[in-house]
């Protein structure tokens, strides 16, 4: 039986980079002690900005587009989708198979069920928890505290 070999990670002072991900830590504004795994993707160009704090979590097959800021401490499932021109603050977990649109606004310590879509130009604040393969409407401001499930009545948060 042949002996399997595995792909050894890099490690770049404090930060492990899976061998298949595509992470530019030359290009890119990067903290320290941060994880990204196999097949995550930082996409940038050398005219736009990318930052990204430290201790943070990347999970297998998460994409993070161009102009996108990134707090410290927090956790992104596998195959999360980080638009462009999106500001994720401190200490937030961001579950499996999550969407989060272009100019999106998330607070600090805020809890991302699995599958939820987050739609363009939505404010989320701090603590604010929200349930499973929930989708949040364009434009909608969550305030801080709330709690957000497949029942929620959108209406409490409109603009009238």
């Amino acid at each position: 039986m042949e002996k399997q070999t595995f792909q050894k990670e890099t490690t770049n002072s404090t930060n492990v980079i899976a061998k298949s991900a595509d992470v530019n830590i030359d290009v890119i504004k990067i903290g320290n002690f941060n994880v990204f795994g196999e097949r995550v993707s930082i996409r940038y160009d050398i005219d736009q900005t990318i930052c990204i704090g430290s201790f943070n979590m990347f999970d297998c097959g998460t994409v993070v587009e161009k102009n996108v800021y990134i707090g410290n401490c927090c956790t992104f499932g596998i195959y999360v989708h980080v638009n462009k021109i999106c500001v994720i603050g401190n200490n937030n977990t961001i579950g499996n198979g999550t969407s989060i649109c272009s100019g999106c606004r998330i607070g600090n310590n805020c809890s991302i069920g699995d599958g939820v879509s987050i739609n363009e130009c939505c404010q989320i604040g701090n603590n604010v928890t929200i349930g499973g393969n929930v989708t949040i409407p364009k434009g909608l401001t969550i305030p801080d505290g709330s709690v957000i499930t497949l029942k929620t009545d959108w209406s409490k948060f409109c603009k009238i």
